[in-house]
């Protein structure tokens, strides 16, 4: 393992929401905190009206924003039937690498994709020339037993704040709306309302806490101690535990392998998995069943045969990123022998990322394509 020397100084970026546990945090610490306060340099405005429903009404600049996978492509082929603008699309499980390449053609100043159509991923960590952010809904699924929520002030203000961005073309032209006239009163309250001070941070023990843990109670599963840690667990009320589920969920998988160490057991529970995907969980089990038997881990991924299945193909090609990475994420905290196909697996994610790529443009030039059969045939 590579260990890197602590940093001499830590930058949080955030809303002023945190700032009161932060403060409690390093207080707590003992540690030095220095607080900048920035104000936001160009104009942002809420429209007069919404969008009435008409994507004729969709120009070039504009970001509309969706929170499902399948919306997202349901209103990228209805913007495009419907206007001369060409679209590109980002969302969370695309690549990384994906999205950088799809907002790079979003920001082409006189190209083809004028539109993009989004979901929250576009929060933070892209630069995006966006002139008006457009959403199609201010609820979003929590993907619990919580279901379809309205999202938070938070959220709302972080994703309308990407239009008109001082390095942006758009600097001093920024808009948001709503694509029902229905939702704007209620984006109007969220853009005005002050944000809620955050009452608590997420904490989790580190291996040695939980060691330690485990020493007082001899005899129990790795399972059975989280749970007892959960129960026992008092902390500060600036403070909870979070990602109980999953870890409990990771926890009853390796159950079935006694050989695994506690060590073992406790970070391959931090596992970068999708506890609600069978493929990354069933993954994972194959990588812990080889560790614990001390025999290589393989690394095979479904992949689409034809990159002609347009949205099948870049499903199966999104998943396979994942449980790629996930090996990748293995590999560096476990044993080289047993995770021999890591050199393989960098191959292979960039292989995922030029087929991705590939479909995405396939996709838009089959649709631009289409556009001009339409205006051939009207003007005849």
């Amino acid at each position: 393992r590579k260990w890197r020397r602590p940093a001499k100084e830590i930058h949080l970026c955030g809303d002023n929401s945190a700032l009161e546990v932060v403060k409690a945090i390093c207080e707590e610490m003992e540690e030095e905190l220095e607080v900048m306060e920035y104000k936001r340099l160009t104009p942002l405005s809420i429209e007069e009206q919404g969008m009435k429903a008409d994507f004729s009404k969709i120009q070039r600049g504009d970001c509309v924003v969706a929170f499902s996978r399948k919306n997202i492509y349901l209103l990228k082929q209805l913007i495009e039937e419907q206007t001369d603008n060409r679209c590109c699309v980002i969302y969370g499980a695309l690549p990384p690498e994906t999205r950088k390449q799809q907002a790079r053609k979003f920001n082409e100043i006189d190209g083809e994709h004028g539109v993009l159509v989004a979901s929250d991923a576009i929060g933070m960590g892209l630069n995006l020339n966006i002139r008006r952010v457009v959403f199609t809904t201010l609820e979003k699924f929590h993907g619990d037993s919580n279901g379809v929520e309205l999202m938070a002030a938070t959220q709302v203000k972080q994703i309308s704040g990407r239009a008109g961005r001082r390095s942006s073309i758009y600097k001093d032209d920024g808009k948001v709306t709503c694509l029902f006239d229905e939702d704007l009163p209620q984006l109007r309250t969220f853009m005005e309302s002050e944000l809620r001070p955050l009452s608590a941070a997420g904490v989790l023990p580190s291996y040695e806490q939980f060691e330690l843990f485990a020493a007082q109670l001899p005899g129990l599963s790795f399972y059975e101690l989280l749970h007892q840690f959960m129960d026992y667990s008092r902390i500060d009320n600036k403070f909870f535990l979070c990602r109980v589920d999953e870890l409990k969920k990771v926890a009853l998988l390796l159950e079935r392998f006694p050989s695994l160490s506690l060590r073992d057991r406790f970070f391959m529970s931090f596992a970068p998995v999708n506890t609600r995907s069978p493929e990354q969980m069933a993954f994972l089990l194959k990588c812990a069943e080889a560790y614990a038997m001390n025999y290589p881990a393989d690394l095979k991924v479904k992949l689409p045969k034809s990159d002609a299945d347009g949205p099948s193909a870049l499903h199966l090609l999104e998943e396979a990123h994942k449980i790629i990475t996930l090996y990748l994420w293995l590999a560096t905290r476990f044993s080289e022998r047993i995770f021999v196909h890591a050199l393989r697996g960098e191959d292979m994610l960039r292989d995922i990322i030029s087929r991705s790529d590939r479909i995405l443009t396939q996709r838009m030039k089959y649709a631009a394509s289409l556009k001009g059969k339409e205006t051939d045939a009207s003007k005849d």
